[in-house]
């Protein structure tokens, strides 16, 4: 009796453990969720941990130092320009770098200053995915997307952190196979020999302290846009799914056994739900814009100018840092030009569903409904660069193309000055 006492009560105790098992898969809220809490936990070693709501903003030490360390950068390199005045080539190894001052100084203003437009994204992004937990069609290809903003997100902090590991690995094989004391880059720290043995290690230290709050500060303000730029395409994707949900029941055989009165109810069902979806994709959009349209630029601007500089440095002097820290730089610009082209695809996507809608099939209210959303389809808000230029393929196109134009004119003007 005891035997099969003790068989009796195991068996109830393996079945919930599978159980548990099978469930374990989380859903898209949660899945979102997380990648939130990741890009929270990057910010929180500069003190941006501020991506929760519940949580007061982490206005502390590590803030206060972030900012601090920005402005004590920027001097730096104004003052490394100082004293190298009248070399031009050394002038321009200082500034290889200093492009990247601004670009710091908007994630710190997003961030901070517009912390709750950054809440209300969230808000509605969590939205979306609540709203569509009740369709499993429409759920999966939500998920999809959602993996792709994951990978987006690990890809962007391993592509910084890798970055910056490498020009510090360079800096050291370059000091070992020339044997001269070599730092990562041009600016160094005052009154200090950076040619002297504690000199060198003081500076190598805090240039190495740059490139992990870099890595962190920097990782999370262009994953936020990547991941909530990538997440734009859901939305779209969501509003398609609910498209396509209608035409299946306009041509479905069902239909006919309803009454024209429940045929109307459930086209305006579907209807104001594609309507209610698109309205909120274009409130997300706008404020996606509003939040990073002035980031976007600064970002572009400043990658473009170090990149220029790098250029220079590297044909003059072979700098194999600079080269590599420029193909980062234009890796970003590509990443997000190529989000807005893949977020503008998507919006013409919705408008060729739309035409392609049974909506002769519907009674005449309901196309002008269709007409309407037709309509607002038509004019989809675009990621910009504070509204001079749109962010997609062909801005980037023009960016190589100023690079190009900037590189060789710098060229130029030092070969005159030189003869």
């Amino acid at each position: 009796m005891c035997p099969s006492g003790h068989l009796s009560k195991s068996v109830p105790k393996k079945i919930p453990s599978m159980e548990q098992g099978s469930t374990k898969k989380l859903s898209n809220v949660q899945q979102y969720e997380e990648i939130v809490d990741c890009l929270n936990n990057r910010g929180k070693i500069v003190g941006l941990g501020v991506l929760k709501e519940n949580k007061k903003s982490s206005s502390n030490f590590l803030l206060k130092f972030a900012l601090t360390d920005v402005i004590l950068y920027t001097g730096l390199i104004i003052y490394s320009t100082y004293i190298s005045y009248g070399d031009f080539l050394q002038s321009a190894f200082c500034w290889t770098t200093f492009g990247l001052a601004f670009d710091s100084i908007m994630r710190f203003y997003v961030f901070i200053y517009r912390r709750s437009d950054l809440h209300k994204l969230l808000r509605n992004t969590r939205m979306l995915f609540q709203r569509n937990e009740a369709d499993p069609e429409g759920n999966k290809k939500l998920e999809r997307i959602l993996k792709f903003a994951k990978i987006a997100n690990t890809l962007t902090f391993l592509s910084l952190s890798g970055t910056c590991i490498t020009l510090n690995s360079m800096a050291i094989m370059e000091t070992m196979r020339t044997g001269e004391k070599t730092l990562v880059f041009g600016f160094y720290l005052p009154l200090l020999d950076h040619k002297s043995t504690i000199g060198y290690a003081i500076n190598y230290l805090y240039q190495n302290i740059q490139m992990v709050l870099v890595s962190f500060h920097s990782s999370q303000g262009d994953g936020f846009y990547i991941v909530h730029m990538i997440l734009g395409c859901a939305r779209l994707e969501a509003i398609g799914h609910k498209i396509d949900l209608l035409n299946r029941y306009l041509i479905s055989e069902d239909r006919e056994l309803l009454s024209p009165r429940e045929d109307a109810k459930i086209i305006d069902e579907y209807l104001k739900d594609i309507l209610n979806q698109h309205l909120a994709h274009i409130e997300y959009m706008k404020r996606l814009e509003y939040l990073f349209s002035t980031y976007a630029f600064f970002l572009v601007s400043s990658c473009m100018f170090v990149i220029v500089i790098n250029i220079f440095v590297f044909i003059t002097i072979f700098w194999l840092e600079g080269l590599f820290l420029s193909s980062a730089m234009l890796f970003k610009i590509m990443a997000f030009c190529v989000l807005g082209t893949i977020v503008s695809i998507k919006d013409e996507e919705i408008i060729e569903k739309l035409y392609d809608l049974k909506w002769y099939l519907m009674p005449k209210k309901h196309q002008k409904a269709v007409l309407m959303i037709l309509r607002s389809a038509q004019h989809p808000v675009e990621a910009t660069m504070m509204k001079v230029k749109p962010l997609n393929l062909n801005t980037f196109l023009a960016c190589l193309n100023m690079i190009y134009s900037l590189s060789a004119m710098l060229f130029t003007v030092t070969k005159k000055k030189e003869l």
